[in-house]
């Protein structure tokens, strides 16, 4: 959960991650955009913060491993090797600011998705619950005062827009 909070503040734009080694390992994915503080550099001379790896470049529907000579460019997916420790150090890697979240929503009343919403609360950020499960809407909503728990089908579209999908900071799907 506090990994989650920490993507969500963050400016780079994280699609996926997966641990490895027993979660020693992070294997995420980066989407590159114009405001990358790297873009059009070449991998060998980007001096990072923390040792990280970039495993594979995403770029027009082709996957290419990187010698070093690649270039960073706009529209890029990078899949970034990290050791766990430096992870939430993110933004300093990227030398980005974190973001000032003020709205998240969370699909999923999972005990992921209950400790994230918590965590979220505490920081003040306002934060809507999704769930399916009416009695577990219930449990939630008494846990968790602070936190909006709507009971319904979050892969509802015309729900998730009624309830602000679209002008929300952030989204965390945890079912």
């Amino acid at each position: 959960a506090k990994e989650i909070v920490k993507l969500l503040k963050s400016p780079i734009n994280v699609a996926q991650v997966q641990s490895f080694a027993g979660g020693k390992v992070q294997l995420f994915e980066l989407k590159v955009e114009d405001s990358f503080p790297f873009i059009n550099q070449q991998l060998k001379s980007i001096i990072f913060k923390y040792p990280i790896l970039v495993a594979a470049i995403f770029r027009n529907d082709k996957i290419i491993i990187p010698d070093g000579e690649e270039r960073i460019t706009a529209g890029d997916n990078l899949f970034v090797l990290i050791k766990k420790d430096y992870f939430s150090g993110l933004n300093e890697i990227f030398n980005e600011k974190p973001l000032n979240m003020q709205n998240v929503m969370i699909l999923g009343g999972s005990r992921i998705g209950i400790q994230t919403a918590a965590i979220l609360a505490k920081l003040g950020i306002d934060t809507k619950l999704i769930e399916r499960d009416k009695e577990k809407c219930e449990k939630i909503a008494e846990s968790l005062p602070r936190t909006l728990v709507i009971n319904g089908d979050g892969t509802n579209i015309d729900l998730l827009k009624s309830e602000g999908i679209e002008t929300t900071d952030g989204f965390v799907a945890v079912t």
